[in-house]
């Protein structure tokens, strides 16, 4: 019996190469849908089988589902997976309606809205006692009185974001209404969080879980990032962290979690506790380091659709290592000790991959580059790039 996988991806995201990839090299068929049909680096991996377009738009999320249902019903999948956030939460929301067609490994509507958003993620966090940076939410605290009641520098952030998108750092009283309202404006009411200081290392713990029980987990450690004032890692490394795992678990369970999440949390170097900063409840841009070190996530997300029997996989190589290059040269770029950046960016340690290099399936990594000298044409896009990070 052949094999059918539908992957739907937002944008343009690289999460989705080493989903293809992985299901692809099981003999999974590969159906890769972008919107409008768009040609992105997934697109081009010699392991989709089938391109096919759809229709995103936040007023109209019916047509959306429509169009999915009519390929569903065209070419019978046994699964399909979302990789972004809109296409995620759009498929949680008509869970029920979709798995009338395929099965659809990803949380309940409700469970999936209290990760995505951070604020709801922090509560139920903190109610289970898990360490967290000190949070200010306006609806428990007047807005005005939120600068006479936290230690400046501090953190405002959206409660719905990737990245760093959105992130200000303020560090007078005199700039916090500004940029507060500014923040409220663009992305509606924030967070405002503490200033975690830099020294503390920042980690991610990655989960599968099968209604509510863990069947596969990895925890990488965050070794460079870009922008270097906090965004996604450009290279990391395979650790073993049993406090934040334990966090972890406790609070997907608490969500009765289904599907794939990565749990990110920062060392706090003025007391070496780990606090919670987020959940992201989709796959994420570490997954090679955790696809190289022996954690299948996607193979694993299809093996729980259609085999009862799965084992679980709780152990890969320790000090694995994985390089996003192209994000690495903006890190270098941007590091303002050039011989350490170089020296450090030239190292390669002998367990390494790249989240885009494959002999094997060459052409993502080339039309990452070459979408990304028709993306940093534009003059305005540049500014954009290179403004990412952390807002001061």
């Amino acid at each position: 019996m052949i094999s059918n996988a539908l992957v739907i991806e937002e944008g343009s995201t690289r999460n989705t190469v080493p989903v293809v990839r992985s299901l692809g090299r099981k003999n999974i068929c590969v159906t890769h849908a972008t919107e409008n049909g768009r040609k992105t680096p997934a697109s081009l991996s010699k392991y989709v089988t089938k391109r096919i377009p759809y229709t995103l738009n936040n007023s109209f999320q019916d047509v959306f589902v429509k169009e999915i249902i009519e390929y569903l019903e065209k070419d019978k999948y046994d699964i399909i997976i979302p990789v972004g956030d809109k296409p995620t939460e759009i498929i949680s929301k008509y869970k029920d309606i979709l798995s009338e067609y395929t099965s659809v490994p990803v949380p309940d509507f409700e469970n999936f809205i209290q990760a995505r958003d951070k604020a709801q993620t922090l509560k139920k966090a903190i109610n289970i006692g898990i360490p967290c940076p000190i949070t200010y939410f306006e609806e428990v605290k007047g807005v005005k009185e939120i600068p006479t009641a936290i230690k400046f520098p501090l953190i405002i952030k959206p409660c719905s974001s990737s990245g760093s998108i959105g992130i200000s750092y303020v560090a007078t009283p005199k700039d916090f209404m500004t940029k507060y309202t500014e923040t409220k404006q663009m992305f509606g009411i924030p967070l405002v969080q503490e200033y975690i200081p830099s020294g503390g290392a920042g980690y991610g713990v990655s989960m599968l879980f099968n209604k509510g029980e863990p069947i596969a987990s990895f925890t990488h450690k965050r070794l460079r990032e870009y922008p270097i004032s906090g965004g996604p890692s450009t290279l990391r490394e395979s650790v073993n962290f049993h406090e934040i795992e334990t966090h972890a678990m406790k609070i997907l369970k608490s969500l009765n979690w289904h599907g794939v999440a990565m749990v990110e949390f920062k060392i706090d170097p003025r007391d070496n506790t780990p606090k919670l900063m987020e959940i992201n409840p989709r796959f994420w841009g570490s997954l090679p380091l955790a696809i190289h070190a022996g954690v299948d996530f996607p193979y694993l997300l299809y093996k729980i659709c259609v085999d009862k029997n799965i084992k679980p996989v709780f152990n890969y190589r320790i000090g694995a290592r994985a390089r996003w290059l192209s994000g690495d040269i903006l890190w270098l770029l941007s590091y303002p000790k050039k011989i350490e950046a170089i020296t450090e960016f030239f190292k390669l340690e002998k367990d390494t991959c790249f989240d885009m290099l494959s002999f094997d399936d060459p052409l993502p990594a080339i039309g990452e580059i070459i979408f990304g000298i028709l993306f940093l044409i534009n003059k305005d896009r540049i500014l954009q790039t290179f403004d990412k990070g952390i807002k001061r």
